[in-house]
């Protein structure tokens, strides 16, 4: 091929080449643009979001500068304890710290006059972070890791983030500024701020109070096996020499091995401490605090909303509720109450204003014991706050116990708030009744069956604290379910005791707190004031008011204090009106009594463990107080050669001596902190009627009620049927029978009885109480004839509907029958309603239709005979067309009921014939019977779901009456 071919195909291919590339890179541009349009979007979005995650751990994190406040020489937090005032914030009552701690800043500087020892520095270092002078001061290997595991973490999460709670986040925060304290102010200032403020255990915070504490002397001081133990407390505080020698020994012996590994010691420096051994110094003596049992419970309430160890480092002033001159007054009525019970002259005791109110006490037989103790609190019911409280007192000290006591009778008022709330009111009719003999054979005396009251209504149980109807309620209701139900009052202890139906009684354990947290919850008419401390539960009394530290920067403002409503006001206000009833209280306990203080107010006494503990407890609208008293358990006595000569005789309050010692101190303290306050009342809620009844039954009044009262009631549930319990009866007065038809006109009176129900009646004739005659009047003129005779229906039975009248009309001479109904026990007025000509034997004679008759009516059988004379037989017979009436009283239609608990019924079933049985069905299924009133039933095993409860009941005639179905929701 000639050359300048060659050359044309070659500048061709070039030219070619050149195209395919150019076209190749056009199509490529696009490509490459894409690429680095996503990596930066990628880039973008990475910063984006590390710039946001950053912010997210960062937001609202504590400043570094803040740590400074802590370590100021001159007004460091550190440098002062911790202190607790009462709400004037003047007197103190507490500080927080070891008695034998030394608050100064000490320095690292060895050149300082006040300094630490700088073989403690090395051995903390090496102990706690071996790399401490290499580090960053934050650990990033273990980002996530919420403990700290450097001194400075350990400085900004003690000092900077303690109120937050342990999460990666934290983890991630702490380890932030723990490397920006350490870049800030570098790592000899950390370690020196480490060693001021580090735990060594018994309240004691930081190293220079620690050696002063354990060893008596500074921390420059130090010999090296004391440096090993405080290195070694600084990793474990709590195996200190004062709590734990042994492990303290050990701690040392374990430091001194760990720090020859570290290079620090020499194996011949490890043996000279080990045989120089500890010195400790014995623990300073312990100051009391002012109001013990407050203070206890203060520091109890505190520990959960601060951290012991922010508590430890000081430099707090928490401002609690309590008033000082309440407490004082508190304490002193209680003494002077003991010295007055304790001994055989009453003592003129005017040390106090409260100790001169208190009610003169009756002549006492002989003085109580010393070992008998009292207790007693102040509260305002409106805020949860408490003003004063003694734990267990002595003519020979105040203590802290506030708890471990028999609540008893106290308690009643808490069923009645569940009863309340189960379909029962205060005028419900309960009886008074002594329990069955363990001995069968012994017969009930008339001296003890007059100390039971038989009929009464629920208010009367609950104020004269009739035990044996109260149990009964119990029992009812089911004992577990029933302080189930009061829990959300504040009353927290009752659920799972022993004998939980015999608490009113004794046994148990309950608190002062929870005892007024409970009478609160009536002050307030439903609603409960006070501390939300742990979630899902009642809230508590509030001992504090604020904690701020020495500069005023706040951590608490009892801005938790919490308004929780407990109990409907209507269904709150019964029981606060059983409880404020005045005539009521006066007929029980007399005029005057402790419990009067010119002023509304709702309060109860009660006894326990046969009157070995007492209580008063009460409360107006703006003062709450419980008092408490016990007697311990009877000693041996000796003679003065220390024989033993018997038990001591037992002690025990009556009701009237206790009445006067537990409720004269609640008086005295009421009296003196409502002195300064208006006068309030409670206004009636929406939701509460009042209504007049009959006493004791409860329903409504007729002629025949002895004693008429008015009752208050939860609206809808008034009674709607009048009363049963006494009624008049038809008696022939010198029989005493029940008047019949053969009974004469003459002989006939009206006399009214009182129904007693057959568990009752052995105690109502032990008692001579009047009931009415079960026997009629039989006795007919002449002799009965086999031929002129009713046989059904029976004698005196109870009919309705449509009745066969069965007999004999018959015999020599017959002529006709007639069959005759009379009205009444002497019907004036006879209505024929059958005739017959032909002899019946021992058949039916007739068909009586009864309906729309309701009473006692008479059936006449008159035989005529050939010579036109005439021959009868009578029957006397109860008519009853009427259906018996129920109404459900418990659960209300349409609520809501939980499917893990037992579902109580309950209903009200009136009728004037005996209601023989009573049916609960569920969906139309029987659940249950209860055929003797009153009528409840415990649902034992409820499925969840839409439900619907019927009730059926039917009397002796056979009238059955259902209801409609009750809607129910099974959650």
């Amino acid at each position: 091929m000639p050359l300048h071919d060659l050359n044309r195909v070659m500048i061709r291919r070039n030219r070619h080449k050149t195209e395919k590339a150019e076209r190749l890179s056009s199509r490529l541009k696009p490509v490459g643009f894409g690429f680095l349009l996503i990596l930066s979007l990628v880039m973008a979005a990475a910063v984006l979001g590390a710039s946001w995650l950053y912010a997210s751990v960062t937001e609202g994190m504590p400043s570094i500068q803040e740590v400074e406040t802590f370590f100021n020489p001159t007004d460091g937090l550190i440098l002062q304890p911790s202190r607790l005032y009462d709400r004037s914030g003047q007197t103190e009552l507490l500080a927080l710290d070891n008695p034998g701690s030394l608050r100064a800043y000490v320095w690292l500087d060895p050149n300082r006059d006040v300094h630490f020892s700088p073989l403690l520095a090395e051995a903390v270092t090496a102990l706690n972070q071996p790399d401490f002078w290499q580090s960053s001061g934050a650990d990033w290997k273990h980002f996530d890791d919420p403990a700290p595991r450097t001194l400075a973490e350990s400085l900004v999460s003690r000092l900077l983030l303690w109120q937050e709670d342990a999460s990666p986040r934290r983890a991630v925060r702490m380890r932030l500024l723990a490397w920006q304290l350490t870049a800030t102010y570098g790592r000899e200032r950390v370690l020196e701020w480490y060693l001021n403020s580090a735990s060594f255990g018994r309240q004691i915070t930081g190293a220079e109070s620690a050696a002063r504490v354990y060893f008596g002397k500074s921390s420059a001081d130090l010999n090296e096996a004391e440096v090993a133990l405080l290195a070694g407390l600084s990793t474990a505080p709590a195996l200190n020499p004062h709590d734990s020698p042994q492990a303290a020994e050990d701690l040392m012996h374990t430091s001194l091995d760990r720090l020859v590994s570290a290079g620090l010691f020499t194996e011949e420096i490890r043996q000279a401490a080990l045989d120089m051994g500890l010195a400790i110094q014995a623990p300073p003596e312990q100051t009391s605090p002012v109001a013990m049992a407050f203070t206890r419970l203060a520091i109890q309430q505190l520990s959960a909303l601060v951290s012991d160890d922010r508590l430890a480092l000081g430099g707090l002033h928490i401002r609690t509720t309590l008033d000082m001159v309440q407490q004082e007054q508190l304490e002193c009525a209680l003494k002077a109450q003991l010295d007055r019970l304790e001994t055989t002259t009453t003592p003129a005791d005017s040390t106090c204003a409260a100790a001169r109110l208190l009610p003169a006490l009756p002549p006492l037989e002989q003085p109580l014991p010393a070992e008998t103790q009292a207790a007693g609190m102040l509260m305002d019911p409106t805020s949860g706050e408490i003003l004063a409280l003694a734990g267990k007192t002595t003519l020979e000290g105040v203590s802290d116990d506030y708890a471990d006591m028999q609540g008893g009778t106290a308690l009643s008022p808490f069923l009645a708030a569940a009863a309340f709330s189960r379909g029962y009111n205060p005028a419900s009719l309960v009886w008074d009744l002594p329990r069955p003999s363990v001995d069968d054979s012994k017969l009930l005396t008339r001296d003890v069956a007059v100390q039971y009251r038989g009929p009464i209504r629920l208010r009367t149980a609950l104020v004269s604290d009739r035990l044996n109807p109260l149990e009964n309620l119990i029992d009812t209701l089911g004992a577990r379910n029933t302080w189930r139900l009061v829990r959300p009052l504040g009353i927290n202890s009752l659920e799972n005791v022993y004998a939980p139906e015999k608490l009113l009684e004794g046994g148990g354990s309950v608190t002062l707190l929870e005892i007024a947290q409970g009478m609160n919850v009536f002050a307030n008419l439903g609603d409960l004031y006070g501390l939300s401390i742990t979630a899902g539960e009642a809230l508590q009394p509030s001992t504090l008011l604020s904690v701020e530290d020495i500069y005023g920067e706040s951590m608490f403002d009892n801005d938790i204090v919490r308004r929780q409503p407990v109990l409907s006001a209507p269904l709150a206000y019964l029981v606060h009106n059983v409880l404020s009833d005045e005539p009521m209280r006066r007929a029980e306990l007399g005029y005057p009594n402790p419990f009067e203080l010119g002023r509304p107010a709702g309060a109860k006494y009660g006894s326990a463990a046969d009157g070995k503990e007492i209580w008063a407890a009460g409360y107006t609208p703006q003062r709450a107080a419980v008092i408490w008293m016990g007697i311990g358990a009877d000693t041996e006595t000796k003679n003065e050669n220390g024989i033993d000569v018997g038990m001591e005789k037992e002690f025990f309050f009556t009701k009237s001596l206790g009445v006067k010692a537990a409720g004269g101190v609640w008086n005295a303290v009421m009296r003196q902190s409502l002195t300064s306050l208006s006068t309030l009342d409670w206004t009636v809620p929406k939701g509460v009627s009042t209504l007049d009844v009959c006493d004791p039954s409860g329903m409504l009044p007729t002629a025949n009620c002895p004693s008429r009262v008015k009752e208050v009631f939860l609206q809808g549930s008034e009674p709607t049927t009048t009363d049963d319990l006494y009624h008049p009866v038809q008696i022939n007065r010198e029989t005493g029978n029940i008047a019949t038809v053969f009974t004469p006109p003459g002989l006939t009176e009206e006399a009214v009885f009182l129904s007693i129900p057959e568990e009752a009646r052995d105690w109502a004739r032990a008692a001579g109480i009047a009931t009415a005659p079960t026997d009629y009047d039989t006795i007919q003129a002449g002799t009965p004839l086999d031929d002129v005779k009713i046989d059904q229906p029976a004698l005196f039975s109870q009919i309705g509907g449509k009745v066969a009248i069965r007999g004999t009309a018959a015999g020599d001479g017959f002529k006709n029958f007639r069959i005759q109904i009379g009205e009444g026990l002497n019907p004036k007025d006879w209505v024929q309603i059958a005739e017959n000509t032909i002899p019946i034997l021992n058949s039916q004679l007739a068909e009586w239709d009864t309906t729309g008759r309701n009473g006692l009516y008479a059936i006449r059988l008159v035989v005529v005979r050939d010579d036109n004379t005439l021959q009868t037989a009578l029957s006397q017979v109860t008519v009853d067309n009427t259906p018996p009436e129920i109404t459900i009283a418990s659960p209300r239609e349409g609520i809501s009921v939980s499917g893990v608990k037992p579902v109580f019924m309950q209903a009200e079933i009136t009728d004037s014939s005996p209601v023989t049985k009573v049916e609960w069905l569920i969906d139309g299924k029987p659940i249950g019977e209860s055929n003797q009133a009153p009528y409840t039933f415990e649902w034992n095993t409820p499925q969840r779901g839409t439900r619907h409860l019927t009730v059926k009941a039917t009397d002796a005639a056979g009238n059955l009456t259902e209801t409609k179905p009750w809607l129910l929701v099974v959650e």
